[in-house]
């Protein structure tokens, strides 16, 4: 049960700092956790994740807060 606790931790987190301080979306402000993710503001997401041998979910959200949440993120719902 920590794992999970963990997770949800660092997809806040995450999702607090893309969202320009809230954990909400930048467009719409919708702020329900289970409806937010982090988008690439130029697309190439998929690319991008398959690059770096990652599948998405929370493996992304932990490489985004290893490399200090590096620009051209964003969260949307």
């Amino acid at each position: 049960m920590r794992v999970r606790e963990h997770n949800q931790e660092v997809k806040s987190e995450v999702l607090q700092h893309y969202g320009n301080g809230s954990i909400a979306c930048c467009v719409c402000g919708e702020n329900r956790l289970p409806c937010l993710s982090i988008d690439h503001i130029n697309g190439e997401g998929n690319t991008h994740k398959q690059g770096l041998g990652l599948h998405g979910g929370i493996a992304f959200y932990r490489w985004l807060q290893a490399n200090s949440y590096p620009c051209g993120y964003q969260t949307l719902c």
